[in-house]
């Protein structure tokens, strides 16, 4: 699993808030009552919007791009300046922020309902028929079709990033080039106290790593060292789940970002000028396995894996604990340093 999809849209939801003010013409005659205006305004467009999106078969990832709409409705006593000042939207003075719309709403003696629109994010429309009714299908109307394409094109920037975005996530991702990089391979116990762990850690360099090293020497070289240590707590309680009365634990995407607790576990190499990647067997404790990784549909992570961006990597497991100890021998290692080698590749760009 890589780093990316911790922001996987669907999981985390993204909001684009629209507030309309909806200053309603004060008069005196009216018969309609526009009070609950604004409410009406609100379920209106929702239920169009569900529609609309039904219509197209969105997906979860568009759907949890939302832009939901709150609509204010003020009294208006100086309508009627308006009409003297030939229908003129600027004389208004409303101070436009991002997400903050005015709709200026008054009766009018056309026999067309007008709409004149501002370029400080304001509109005036004048209504042939001053009926609450036909306010609301208008108003709604109108901010659907000023507001769809230009949030359907927020979604399509979103899901379906360019070439030059794709290349800009890469670069993120990998490591500025360096003619030589420190590895450092740490094994974490999560609590020596019901598990002590040791690993065959310099066999397995030697057998799966260095042919990547010799591999890539005739561009950049690299220095290698490893470490055990205990107590490596996190800060946070991963998720928990009963079933069939086994107990699980799950690291979801959100908490993948606070995996790392740097302020208690020791991941400093020698004192280098060069840039240091780290890669992580983590063995939780007995409280917390076994641990299991979930992407944002939550489904286990098959390689119970995932990459850090200009960091390293991690693999977690959960051996045997019915001997109170565990050593990782050459042949079970096989597995994570294939991982940290793939990991390692992805780092290196």
């Amino acid at each position: 699993m890589k780093i990316e999809e911790w922001s996987n849209w669907e999981t985390l939801g993204i909001d684009f808030p629209i507030h309309f003010t909806l200053y309603v013409a004060e008069v005196e005659d009216s018969v309609n009552n526009f009070g609950n205006l604004s409410a009406r305004l609100e379920k209106s467009i929702m239920s169009k919007y569900d529609s609309i999106n039904s219509i197209n078969g969105e997906n979860n990832s568009l759907k949890s791009i939302r832009f939901p709409i709150k609509c204010e409705m003020v009294k208006w006593d100086g309508w009627r300046d308006v009409l003297k000042e030939r229908f003129d939207p600027e004389i208004l003075n409303f101070e436009s922020r991002n997400g903050q719309y005015a709709f200026y709403i008054l009766p009018g003696s056309s026999v067309n309902t007008r709409v004149l629109v501002g370029n400080q994010r304001q509109a005036i429309i004048e209504f042939k028929n001053w009926n609450i009714d036909f306010v609301e299908k208008t108003i709604s109307n109108i901010i659907l079709s000023l507001f769809l394409p230009e949030q359907a094109a927020i979604k399509k920037f979103i899901l379906e990033p360019s070439a030059d975005a794709k290349v800009e996530i890469d670069s993120m991702r990998t490591m500025k080039y360096s003619p030589m990089y420190q590895v450092t391979f740490s094994l974490m116990n999560g609590d020596p106290s019901s598990l002590l762990v040791d690993w065959d850690i310099e066999r397995a360099v030697d057998k799966y790593l260095k042919p990547f090293v010799d591999e890539i020497s005739i561009i950049s070289n690299m220095t290698v060292e490893s470490q055990v240590q205990h107590y490596a707590r996190f800060t946070f309680e991963p998720r928990k789940n009963i079933n069939n009365e086994n107990e699980s634990f799950y690291l979801t995407p959100e908490l993948l970002p606070h995996f790392i607790n740097a302020a208690e576990w020791n991941l400093a190499s020698a004192v280098t000028s060069y840039p240091t990647l780290n890669f992580i067997l983590y063995v939780p404790s007995l409280e917390q396995s076994p641990l299991y990784i979930q992407d944002s549909k939550g489904n286990v992570v098959n390689n119970n894996a995932f990459l850090i961006p200009r960091w390293g990597g991690v693999v977690v497991e959960n051996p045997n604990r019915s001997t109170g100890s565990h050593t990782f021998t050459f042949g079970e290692l096989k597995s994570a340093m294939s991982i940290f080698i793939m990991q390692l590749r992805g780092l290196l760009g």
